[in-house]
């Protein structure tokens, strides 16, 4: 218990704890990740990859389209359901990401 009285009146412990680095909030990193993957304006899923202004979001739904459609040709039940689960989540995929809202 002395040493530590005596580098706490030195001024020591107090440079000996600035020496060392915080750790990081990884919480706060983890958070404004997924607040920036999961942001409908997301630049990445919604600026046009192609010259025909054809976005990530806007190919996972016509590929969503695609898988539905070869869902509907084939006969084994484990292949309908892979095709149709692939489909739906594309097409959750893009209507989350949909540049612009469906008016029904």
């Amino acid at each position: 218990k002395q040493t530590t009285t005596n580098a706490v009146r030195n001024g020591t412990k107090n440079k000996l704890s600035n020496s060392v680095p915080k750790k990081k909030d990884n919480k706060n990193d983890k958070t404004s990740l997924m607040n920036s993957i999961l942001d409908p304006t997301n630049p990445l899923m919604t600026k046009p990859i192609t010259t025909d202004s054809l976005s990530i979001a806007v190919l996972s739904g016509h590929t969503a389209f695609i898988l539905t459609g070869l869902a509907y040709a084939t006969s084994d039940v484990l292949h309908l359901r892979l095709l149709a689960m692939g489909g739906i989540s594309l097409s959750m995929l893009f209507q989350y990401y949909r540049p612009q809202p469906l008016s029904i």
